[in-house]
Formats: C-alpha cells, sequence, structure tokens
C-alpha cells in the first residue's frame, strides 16, 4: 500500500474505528484512497479521496451514497434512470 493510502487511513481513523468505515486497500494507491460504509443491502456510504495537490497543502474529498455495484454520476448507474 502507497503513503499516500497509509495517510489517509490514519487521517480517517475516526470513520473507520468509530463509524463502520472499512478501507478499499485493494483500489487505493499513491494517488487516490476510498473508504466504504454498509448502510443496507441497497446503499453503501463511499469516501473517496484524491491527491489534487501541486505543490503539498490539498486533497479533494468526496462523498458520494450510492448503489453497492459501482457508484457514479449517470443515472442508469443509481437505478433512477
Amino acid at each position: 500500500m502507497s503513503a499516500f493510502a497509509k495517510q489517509i487511513f490514519e487521517v480517517f481513523s475516526e470513520l473507520i474505528d468509530n463509524h463502520g468505515f472499512v478501507p478499499a486497500r485493494a483500489t487505493s494507491n499513491k494517488e487516490f484512497a476510498s473508504l466504504v460504509r454498509w448502510e443496507t443491502d441497497d446503499v453503501f456510504v463511499y469516501v473517496f479521496v484524491r491527491d489534487g495537490r501541486s505543490g503539498s497543502a490539498n486533497v479533494d474529498v468526496s462523498v458520494w451514497i450510492a448503489p453497492p455495484d459501482e457508484p457514479a454520476d449517470g443515472l442508469d448507474k443509481l437505478y433512477v434512470g
């Protein structure tokens, strides 16, 4: 696992330890890390963290609530369109 992913999992340890999120180690790399929490059979909560730093200041964090098969912004992926 990359140093970036390890740092992200440490920063978000509160979510892991107290709120049921699980690090998605298999998909995390040197520029991306994610965590996931199972809500119901049809709903998962995803936290995506991308290294958007050109220097060393910012990361981009997104929270998605989506079906477990694949989070995406297309209506076909959310089964509502």
